[in-house]
């Protein structure tokens, strides 16, 4: 159980340093809502720091987020076997290297995000690859014993923000990170 605990920690840990990134730093944030190249290069040029900040914890909060998850997924598999958690885990692994290749383009050459020549595939990728990551891991929860809300949670929620991923052709990650600070909670708490 002590093991558990600190996996769920790391997974908490995570989710936390990528949502402070995505609401506290909020001399970058309008960058985000900025239409145009010039008022994203500006605001890239007035805060080239805080936007290095920015960055890093965003790859630090999906790189532990992961490695959290995927360590859950190790020590349950040795309980239920479930394909749920190994799917799941190697499909969080996959989309946290897509997305810190991202973020590796906006932190050593952030003129690349606002100019928008970023392969768009590497934030697509990463997108698909942890909303299904996040559903197997919804099956796995009920495996494991969890509370059944957290399983639906996470297969509904991630079916919904898939169809508006779709009907916007975006979404923003953070979501992503309240679903596994969720269950990082009700795992540690178990």
């Amino acid at each position: 159980m002590a093991a558990q605990r600190v996996y769920a920690l790391t997974a908490i840990i995570g989710s936390l340093l990528f949502l402070y990134s995505a609401f506290a730093i909020t001399s970058v944030t309008p960058i985000y809502m900025e239409k145009t190249e010039q008022g994203r290069i500006e605001i890239l040029k007035a805060h080239p720091t805080a936007w290095m900040v920015h960055t890093t914890l965003f790859a630090l909060g999906t790189t532990l987020t992961a490695i959290g998850m995927g360590l859950l997924a190790l020590q349950w598999w040795t309980r239920h076997a479930s394909w749920y958690l190994m799917g799941g885990a190697l499909l969080l692994l996959a989309g946290m290297i897509l997305m810190d290749w991202h973020l590796g383009y906006r932190f050593f050459d952030p003129m690349s995000f606002a100019t928008g020549t970023i392969p768009v595939w590497l934030f697509a990728g990463y997108s698909l690859l942890t909303m299904v990551g996040l559903v197997l891991f919804g099956y796995a929860f009920f495996d494991i014993g969890l509370p059944s809300w957290l399983g639906w949670m996470h297969i509904i929620g991630m079916g919904v923000l898939l169809i508006l991923a779709l009907v916007f052709r975006d979404m923003p990650p953070f979501v992503y990170y309240l679903f596994t600070l969720v269950a990082g909670i009700v795992i540690f708490r178990t």
